[in-house]
């Protein structure tokens, strides 16, 4: 397995641990209804997972060039990449302002311990998974760079180069 196959392992681990960070908080979450981004970075966490695996088997087994030759992989598979690269990086951002507290009520919803925001204590399961978000947008940009560099290599029939 090549150094995409790794990536896309990489990526399907990391998605799984930002969605157990994020949901592992007792308190307030996603599902309280002030935390829309964090709904948001779980839908595409999970979306990105899904579409990452079906993308890793497609290629392990090579079926972009046995049974599935008619969609372009190659075009579909880059700009997957990209987009998740932007929507990773954007949303590491919102879910590093949830983590600091600044969005609760006084720090009604969260606790008070803390010197970030009106004295609101940081969440640490949310500042760590906003720091894995990035990484995965880091992992999805990479992704999407040697996508490009093997954009020419579809017709190659030889399974060592393939993936």
């Amino acid at each position: 397995m090549g150094p995409l196959g790794l990536l896309r392992i990489a990526q399907i681990f990391l998605c799984v641990v930002i969605v157990c960070l994020i949901t592992s908080v007792f308190g307030p979450g996603p599902f309280k209804g002030v935390l829309f981004g964090q709904t948001l970075l779980l839908t595409v966490a999970s979306v990105a997972m899904l579409l990452t695996f079906i993308f890793l088997i497609a290629y392990f087994f090579t079926l972009h060039l046995s049974h599935l030759d008619f969609f372009c992989w190659r075009e579909a598979d880059l700009t997957f990449n990209v987009v998740c690269a932007f929507l990773f990086f954007v949303l590491s951002i919102v879910e590093a302002y949830y983590s600091t507290g600044s969005w609760s009520n006084n720090c009604n919803d969260i606790g008070s311990d803390g010197i970030i925001h009106n004295g609101c204590r940081i969440i640490y399961e949310w500042a760590f998974a906003s720091f894995l978000t990035f990484a995965l947008a880091i992992l999805y940009a990479l992704s999407a760079w040697l996508s490009h560099q093997n954009r020419h290599s579809l017709h190659d029939r030889n399974r060592e180069n393939l993936y």
